[in-house]
């Protein structure tokens, strides 16, 4: 085992320890996200909620099929609706991912992208939908789920119903979700970044995918001072044409009741550690069926692992002031311009690539940024302050209720992007994570601060982004 690999551990105890801190930060952002980890670790309050909050929930998208019987009615069925709320709330992938990147043709600005959305088990998972004979282990596991865990949703709604029911109501979902992954384009076949890249206008979307009101849509989802931005119609990059096409048909033919039963069930499953231990208990037994996970990993761990990821800069800002000094980052720094220097040596005097070839390598070489262990805007209270400010939480707030107000918040800061300069030099990932990551979007290599917790520099992984990246580079002149 690497000792990149031996770094995770010790990051998840060092969170512990940071956000049990008694210490009173001068931060309001520091102390908003221990009052996400007090919260998510406050087992007795989750007990008393019970599934309260959740039941709540649902009921602000009407009723659940599944649960609420023949309460339900067709003509309560708004698909544009329930994509709104499971956006805004938990900012869901269901049906379609709709995300704000850079422009792959003009890094210089930034849009709104369209692709394929995810399925309950995960992107991945689609081979088990497709062979559930092969995957008999996993669609069992997953059905199992389903089944429990709705069962609670009914018990706390009030609404008795029996497992059987249940259970039909389970196989009519996930029947769906295959139906949604026969139509999937397969990853092996999203290599292709031209055929990836479909520009249209927003309003076309009407067109595209006629069974969402679009522009009700983005303007419930985004915030106000971005409505101007929606009315001068702007670019899209809309990646799967076919699949969309082919969801249009699927949805329409399919029974209202039973896309409800899956938009719901989906948001439900998106509700992990915000419950009772009754729903963690089933939560458990799934991971334990899936994959053998015999036991559940202590709740401080879950709990820092989603403080951090609610609020990845604050989380930079604890880890950062504990454990990093300026020395190691000037270090690695002088490090990465080493490499490089080496590197374009290397290609300089190498007799296997053409003339054209070694000088764009040459070039993106020295184009490459290297961002090397935290924003500096993380050491400044006032600074990180500022970054949240939109970010307020209440004393009395739940664990939910954050959750709920952090993505929100981090669908606007997304959004918001979308008429903002684009900054080569952003991170976008916390200083906490132990990894490296190349960015080609951005011509960048980025790594966090947590590695040099082990005093190691990893030099083979960033020989490899920085020969990767000239190659595929050279590969898509």
């Amino acid at each position: 085992m690497s000792k990149l690999s031996r770094g995770r551990p010790k990051l998840s105890w060092t969170g512990q320890r940071l956000y049990e801190s008694k210490d009173q930060s001068h931060s309001r952002a520091i102390n908003n996200i221990r009052q996400i980890y007090t919260s998510c670790m406050d087992q007795q309050r989750l007990a008393q909620l019970g599934g309260t909050e959740l039941v709540k929930a649902i009921e602000q998208m009407g009723h659940w099929p599944i649960v609420h019987g023949e309460k339900w009615q067709a003509n309560e069925f708004d698909l544009t609706n329930l994509l709104i709320y499971t956006s805004v709330t938990r900012s869901m992938e269901i049906f379609l991912d709709i995300y704000v990147s850079q422009d792959q043709r003009n890094v210089s600005r930034r849009m709104i992208h369209v692709d394929q959305g995810n399925l309950g088990l995960g992107g991945s998972a689609r081979a088990y939908y497709l062979n559930m004979t092969r995957y008999t282990k996993q669609m069992r596991a997953y059905r199992q789920y389903m089944i429990n865990k709705i069962l609670l949703v009914a018990e706390d709604a009030g609404e008795p119903r029996t497992r059987e029911e249940i259970a039909k109501g389970v196989e009519e979902i996930i029947d769906l979700e295959k139906q949604i992954a026969e139509i999937m384009i397969s990853e092996e076949h999203r290599r292709n970044y031209t055929r990836l890249y479909n520009s249209h206008k927003l309003s076309e979307l009407n067109e595209l995918f006629p069974l969402v009101d679009w522009d009700r849509y983005f303007r419930a989802v985004m915030p106000e001072d971005l409505h101007d931005y929606l009315n001068s119609d702007p670019d899209i990059i809309v990646n799967e044409m076919e699949f969309l096409k082919k969801l249009t048909d699927l949805l329409r033919a399919a029974d209202p009741r039973i896309i409800t039963n899956y938009i719901v069930w989906r948001y439900t499953s998106a509700w992990s550690f915000q419950l009772d231990s009754r729903y963690d208990d089933v939560q458990q037994d799934f991971l334990r069926m899936l994959i053998g996970k015999e036991r559940k990993s202590p709740r401080w761990k879950d709990c820092s692992s989603a403080a951090s990821s609610r609020m990845a800069y604050a989380a930079s800002a604890l880890y950062v002031r504990e454990y990093f000094n300026e020395a190691d980052k000037n270090a690695a720094m002088e490090m990465i311009r080493d490499l490089h220097e080496a590197f374009r040596e290397m290609v300089t005097h190498n007799d296997w690539m053409d003339e054209q070839t070694r000088k764009i390598a040459i070039e993106k070489s020295r184009a490459m940024q290297s961002l090397i262990g935290y924003p500096d805007f993380v050491l400044s209270d006032e600074k990180l302050d500022d970054f949240y400010k939109l970010l307020k939480f209440e004393p009395g707030d739940t664990y939910a209720a954050m959750v709920q107000k952090t993505t929100k918040w981090k669908q606007d800061r997304a959004f918001r992007r979308l008429i903002e300069p684009v900054d080569k030099s952003d991170f976008g990932i916390s200083s906490s994570t132990v990894n490296a990551f190349y960015s080609s979007l951005k011509n960048s290599i980025s790594k966090m601060a947590l590695i040099f917790l082990e005093d190691i520099i990893i030099i083979t992984i960033i020989i490899i982004i920085i020969n990767n990246n000239n190659n595929h580079k050279n590969n898509n002149k």
